[in-house]
């Protein structure tokens, strides 16, 4: 049988089914659309794709880019926060420990005049985390050849009996006695803190008048 070919189709006569290019393209493109609507489809099917990686891409390195950032601010604010000499950087504040035995002691009002004088005040220890640190470094240095040893914090009752308030004017909210405290004997108006191992337990009230360590805190400089 002759085989015919006619100008981009091809057929082996008989009942076979002339096949032509425009065929093929009507079957994955079907009428109406044109060669430039068929284009326009194709990218619109990949288009989402691309955008959802291009998106997620952006997202992670935004994320990243933040992250340094937030570190390398973080870096740069800790490390140009400066105490004295003498004080310690403890909870984001400067703090004086009057350990030494030249120090001597004073009554609370005298050991309040000292650390107003250096620019702070006899320190307020209003959470958990400053306790832990005040007390932990407390028995850290504690002389274990002397007797225990209290400090005066910025805590007292003198305006009104059993209403404490720290020097800020704040009332205070949870309190860390020890067992039986305060007990106001001899009319004592003013707390100090000790170097116990149970920090919930660390605080006695103590006649203002008598002579103590103490702790002053104050911020930091920054440069």
């Amino acid at each position: 049988m002759e085989r015919r070919e006619i100008s981009g189709c091809n057929s082996d006569g008989g009942l076979n089914t002339l096949i032509c290019q425009e065929d093929l393209q009507d079957e994955e493109y079907p009428y109406p659309y044109s060669n430039q609507d068929r284009q326009q489809v194709s990218t619109s099917r990949m288009t989402p794709w691309r955008h959802c990686r291009l998106a997620a891409v952006s997202l992670a390195l935004l994320a990243a880019v933040l992250l340094i950032v937030d570190i390398s601010l973080g870096v740069h604010y800790d490390g140009c926060r400066h105490c004295p000499p003498g004080w310690i950087l403890m909870n984001s504040l400067c703090y004086y420990f009057s350990f030494s035995d030249n120090a001597g002691i004073k009554s609370w009002q005298k050991a309040r005049n000292f650390c107003q004088m250096y620019g702070g005040d006899l320190a307020v220890i209003d959470t958990k985390d400053k306790e832990n640190s005040t007390v932990n470094l407390l028995i850290h240095k504690k002389d274990p050849s002397k007797s225990l040893a209290g400090f005066w914090i910025g805590l007292r009752d003198v305006h009104e009996e059993g209403t404490w308030k720290w020097l800020d004017g704040t009332t205070l909210v949870e309190g860390y006695w020890n067992d039986g405290e305060p007990n106001d004997v001899n009319n004592e108006d003013c707390a100090a803190v000790y170097p116990r191992e149970n920090f919930f337990k660390a605080w006695n009230d103590v006649g203002c008048a008598n002579a103590m360590k103490w702790i002053c805190e104050k911020a930091p400089t920054m440069s």
